[in-house]
C-alpha cells in the first residue's frame, strides 16, 4: 500500500528460513526504511546447531 509514508518490516522468526529471506527482500524491494525480528514470538526449540 503506498501511503508515502516511511515504513518498517517485522517480520516473525518462521521455521522455515526462505520465508524469512522473501519478507527482507520485499521490504528491500518496497524501499521500506528498516526490518526487525519480533522475538517476542522467538521458539528457542528451533535453533539447529550448525558448522561453519
Amino acid at each position: 500500500m503506498d501511503c508515502g509514508a516511511k515504513t518498517v518490516r517485522i517480520v516473525k522468526p518462521y521455521k522455515d528460513r526462505d520465508k524469512i529471506i522473501a519478507q527482507l527482500q520485499e521490504a528491500e524491494a518496497l524501499g521500506e526504511v528498516a526490518v526487525g525480528m519480533d522475538t517476542a514470538s522467538f521458539d528457542p526449540s528451533v535453533i539447529h546447531m550448525r558448522n561453519f
